[in-house]
């Protein structure tokens, strides 16, 4: 009964990925729309990292998306660019084809 358990969950883990990966296809990453902020704004990644308090190197590896930005700076830089995080993330599906 256990391994039966164990594969049900292991089908529907399975499943949910191939759901997300279907969801995410054309839908950009939350760090290129940053990025697009970023540049739109003619602001250099220094000048971020500055408002984030660390350093540029630490900013461009969130960019490079080689490190998971943390949530504390997604508010800061949603706040800084007086933008909602449902359109950094792309959760809003009024704003997915505009991005």
């Amino acid at each position: 009964m256990c391994t039966k358990v164990n594969s049900k969950y292991v089908y529907y883990a399975k499943l949910f990925s191939l759901e997300d990966s279907r969801r995410m296809t054309g839908m950009k990453h939350y760090m290129e729309i940053l990025r697009g902020l970023r540049e739109d704004n003619d602001l250099t990644q220094f000048q971020i990292a500055q408002i984030l308090g660390i350093s540029q190197t630490m900013y461009a590896r969130y960019e490079r998306k080689a490190n998971e930005l943390p949530i504390r700076h997604l508010i800061a830089l949603c706040k800084y660019y007086n933008v909602s995080s449902d359109i950094v993330l792309n959760l809003n599906p009024r704003h997915r084809k505009r991005l």
